[in-house]
Order: C-alpha cells, then sequence, then structure tokens
C-alpha cells in the first residue's frame, strides 16, 4: 500500500508541476510555501502536510494507549480514557478518509488518456 501511496504523492507532484507551467499570462499561483498544516507548523508540500498528520495520528493512538493503561491502574479519570480514545479514533477515521480520497484520485490520474 506504500507504494501505491508513494506513486499517488508523485502523479500529485507531476500534475501540480505541470499545472503550474502551463498557466497563463499574468496568472501566477502565489505560494510563499507558508500554509500551516494541523499542527501548526508550515508546511512546503502535500507529502509534508500528509506527514504531520500521520505523525498526529500517531500520536494520539499511543496518548490512548496510555490513557488506557493508566485507567486501568486507577491513575487517570475515566473521562480522559474516553476522550484519549475518542481523540485517537478520530484521528484514525481522518487518515483512512484521507487514504481513501488519496487512491481515488490516484485512480481516475491513471485512468486519464496520455
Amino acid at each position: 500500500m506504500a507504494i501505491a501511496i508513494n506513486a499517488a504523492l508523485s502523479a500529485y507532484r507531476s500534475a501540480a508541476q505541470a499545472g503550474s507551467e502551463s498557466s497563463p499570462k499574468g496568472m501566477t499561483r502565489e505560494s510563499s510555501g507558508s500554509e500551516a498544516g494541523p499542527s501548526g507548523t508550515p508546511v512546503s508540500s502535500f507529502a509534508d502536510l500528509l506527514k504531520q498528520g500521520l505523525n498526529q495520528a500517531s500520536k494520539a493512538g499511543k496518548t490512548a494507549e496510555t490513557m488506557e493503561v493508566n485507567g486501568i491502574a486507577g491513575k487517570a479519570d475515566m473521562r480522559d480514557v474516553v476522550l484519549a480514545v475518542a481523540n485517537a479514533e478520530q484521528a484514525l477515521t481522518t487518515v483512512v478518509n484521507v487514504r481513501d480520497k488519496v487512491m481515488n484520485a490516484y485512480q481516475e490520474i491513471m485512468k486519464m488518456p496520455i
């Protein structure tokens, strides 16, 4: 699956480069490279945005696991445990939805005639 995602990212980069090269005169794409990602830090590419999202989803999962263990041991409030698990579930759902959209976009790109 990682190979397919890398292929989709390569196709996205190629399409983005082709789109910026073929823009009409007077029409420029303004991009300072300072768009903010999910964590508020600047990102320079779509791949960086995906990496940040995946890292945050991974952190949410690890936090949920830690909270679950603390909850079982009686060291954490049950509301905090439920909140951490809900956040991890939401992050996982988001990652799965983004993956599905990227794969659908890649499949549509592959269907395009050359």
